[in-house]
């Protein structure tokens, strides 16, 4: 008996030894409370406080406008993410007539007269505005308008996600309505939001109906990233640092004020036998006595009176490794790297910057591939579809049924150039020579396609050679052109020769 209790024991000694650290019940981790509770039941609570509290620092803490620039500035860029159509004849080569119609039309239609129904926006002021709100609310909300009063009878409106009544759960039938988004029984796709008719939050010339209304979701795309299985609404990434954004904000506003003080007080005049000191002036109190003193003077004091000289010691020597300490620690949790977050480059070698690079262009091509997939594409499959129905010859001079041809595309978003631009050059023409890389790979870095690199270079050709300017290079065949003539003339000769 008493074997088989050691045994017993032993054996529950073991199996405590097989599990998860952090999953015991210790002292260190008393203060540790996990929870099973599921997104939306998380976001149910907290979804407002997040996105105000969000919004607050988007707008007064220096670090988080800077990694909002940041995040437009290298996912989007000056130019924006550019179309290339890519539709075929029934050859398989590209069909260069209707390719060049639909992306003139498009070029036309992104004019903020086209794209935005309030014509405030145009479409490179979208894609920012895009990218700002989903870094910024976590998510975006906009409406399509067709029969807008435009030639493309296209439009698109960004509406606030405030208008989604949060509040808003129960049933409607049996699909589920969550957060103010219906979902469908079966497929669990939004069917239908509710939305109020002005902002609820908005105090100023406030007018409309209190209660939200349900709106199809036909015309509407909600968009943000989805961490979570059944995740219903988005919350912003800067939510995991908002606590230490806030905490450094302050720390280094009250270190701010404190050398402020250090360095406008000078000191106090004390009397040992307590007689008042009268001063010259006093203070805004009305009661404190002060002496006005200029720089590079001595004054005489009263007799029997001292003077205490006043010092913060402020900001302190570990001042600036612990805000760096800090900043590293925010930049890891927003994803970017903290000398571009702090615009700190004071401790940085080639090599550091350039593996800090590398790792930030690929959390920004991702973001790019995010936005393409889910804004861009998504959108011109809308006014493809729009354009393709309307009734003019001269606009509109492709048939609806070729929809899915035309649909074929690819967007081409920023690059980024290297940093060392003769290396990565040189790089690029041995990959072209070996066969490893296309032209297109290399001309769609720089944000363009082979047919428009092409056209560019001949009408510089056509161009040089009006002005009467001799052409200094010959790209591509040129030297491929030298070797054929070369061949003929050989075979020229040999057939000479045996004749």
């Amino acid at each position: 008996m008493a074997k088989k209790w050691y045994d017993f024991f032993l054996r529950r000694k073991k199996e405590g030894k097989r599990s998860f650290d952090g999953a015991q019940n210790s002292r260190l981790l008393n203060d540790f409370v996990g929870s099973s509770r599921s997104a939306d039941d998380i976001l149910k609570t907290d979804l407002r406080k997040l996105k105000d509290r969000c919004r607050d620092l988007a707008r007064n803490n220096e670090f988080v406008r800077r990694y909002i620039n940041l995040m437009k500035t290298n996912v989007i860029g000056s130019h924006g993410i550019q179309l290339q159509v890519r539709a075929k004849d029934p050859t398989g080569n590209l069909d260069y007539v209707a390719n060049n119609i639909i992306e003139s039309r498009w070029k036309r239609w992104v004019k903020k007269e086209n794209c935005d129904i309030a014509q405030r926006l145009s479409w490179l002021d979208m894609q920012n505005l895009f990218v700002q709100t989903l870094f910024t609310d976590g998510e975006v909300l906009i409406q399509f308008i067709p029969n807008a009063d435009n030639d493309f009878k296209f439009a698109i409106n960004f509406l606030d996600c405030d208008l989604i009544d949060e509040n808003k759960n129960g049933h409607n039938g049996k699909n589920e309505i969550r957060m103010g988004v219906e979902f469908d029984n079966k497929t669990k796709r939004p069917v239908a939001y509710y939305l109020f008719d002005k902002n609820p939050h908005e105090n100023y010339l406030h007018y409309g109906s209190s209660s939200s209304k349900r709106v199809s979701a036909e015309n509407l795309m909600h968009v943000y990233m989805i961490e979570r299985p059944n995740q219903s609404r988005g919350f912003s990434p800067i939510s995991s640092c908002i606590k230490e954004l806030k905490m450094l904000h302050a720390y280094a506003e009250a270190e701010l004020i404190a050398s402020r003080v250090g360095a406008s007080s000078m000191g106090f005049i004390t009397s040992p036998s307590g007689d008042g000191y009268v001063g010259e002036n006093t203070a805004s109190d009305g009661f404190s006595p002060m002496m006005n003193v200029e720089a590079g003077t001595i004054q005489q004091l009263p007799q029997g009176t001292d003077f205490k000289q006043f010092q913060t010691n402020h900001p302190t020597t570990a001042f600036d490794p612990f805000i760096k300490t800090i900043l590293r620690q925010i930049s890891a949790g927003l994803n970017v790297s903290y000398n571009d977050l702090s615009n700190d480059l004071t401790s940085v070698n080639y090599s550091s910057i350039r593996q800090g690079a590398l790792i930030d262009r690929d959390y920004y091509k991702t973001i790019q591939q995010f936005v393409i997939d889910h804004f861009t594409k998504p959108i011109y499959e809308r006014w493809l579809k729009m354009y393709l129905t309307i009734a003019d010859d001269q606009l509109s001079p492709l048939p609806m049924a070729k929809y899915d041809k035309f649909s074929s595309c690819v967007f081409i978003p920023r690059n980024f150039e290297w940093i060392d631009p003769l290396k990565e050059m040189n790089a690029q023409v041995t990959g072209l020579k070996a066969g490893v890389v296309t032209l297109s790979d290399v001309v769609g870095k720089y944000g363009r396609d082979v047919e428009t690199h092409f056209e560019q270079l001949q009408q510089e050709r056509k161009l040089a050679e009006d002005f009467d300017i001799n052409y200094v290079f010959e790209p591509y065949g040129e030297k491929k052109k030298e070797g054929v003539q070369n061949n003929e003339l050989s075979m020229q000769e040999s057939e000479e020769e045996n004749n």
